[in-house]
């Protein structure tokens, strides 16, 4: 599809300009209603279409980076999440609490949004009731406070991520809409323009409007 838009946009663009400036072309439309103001508004929605397509093309790349970042800082919190993990069975295996409380037990959620939010839950329970069991099992302090950041860290990174797709959904309705109504407004003007330059037809080749060569 992408293929089909961006050669109707060339065409479209030719269009417009030499509508607008054909010595030819632009006073024999003009007897037809397409006046200035009438192809400034086939510029305006020319305008929006490339405005709402790059606004796309923008998210997208956006997208890709973000999903990029979550799957690198998913790849580094594993490791140290993992070894606290560890510590933490060991160190809460007598206390049935804490293993409900920190989720000892079980897999590990595999979707990105529920990983980050068991393990930012296990960073957040741990700094509030066991800091004190997992240091005197060999846990440091401080990884376990960068182990509580990174994860607060991944989830804004996947809340951006969540609003990003958003905006490229919205960027992308957009734009359909604005080639949709583009499409229409070129399709009415080369109904005219083969009635008001039909006495010259082959002017209309610089409108992009292909005319078949006489025999």
């Amino acid at each position: 599809m992408k293929k089909s838009i961006d050669a109707s946009l060339v065409q479209f663009r030719t269009l417009i300009s030499n509508a607008s400036r054909h010595p030819k072309v632009k006073p024999e439309m003009e007897k037809f209603g397409y006046t200035d103001p009438r192809m400034q508004e086939a510029q305006s929605l020319l305008d929006q279409f490339i405005l709402w397509q790059n606004e796309k093309e923008n998210c997208y790349s956006q997208g890709s980076a973000l999903k990029q970042k979550l799957k690198q800082d998913v790849k580094s919190l594993k490791v140290l999440y993992t070894g606290h993990l560890t510590i933490a069975r060991f160190a809460f295996r007598e206390d049935a609490y804490m293993e409900a409380h920190l989720q000892l037990k079980g897999t590990r959620k595999s979707d990105w949004a529920g990983w980050t939010s068991q393990v930012l839950s296990f960073y957040s329970r741990v700094e509030a009731e066991g800091l004190a069991a997992m240091k005197k099992h060999g846990a440091k302090a401080e990884e376990l406070s960068q182990g509580k950041a990174m994860a607060e860290a991944l989830a804004d990174v996947y809340q951006q991520k969540k609003s990003n797709a958003g905006d490229a959904q919205s960027a992308t309705q957009k734009r359909n809409a604005a080639f949709k109504a583009l499409t229409r407004w070129v399709s009415d003007y080369k109904k005219i323009a083969r009635v008001a330059l039909q006495n010259d037809p082959q002017i209309m080749e610089v409108l992009g409007i292909v005319v078949p060569s006489e025999a």
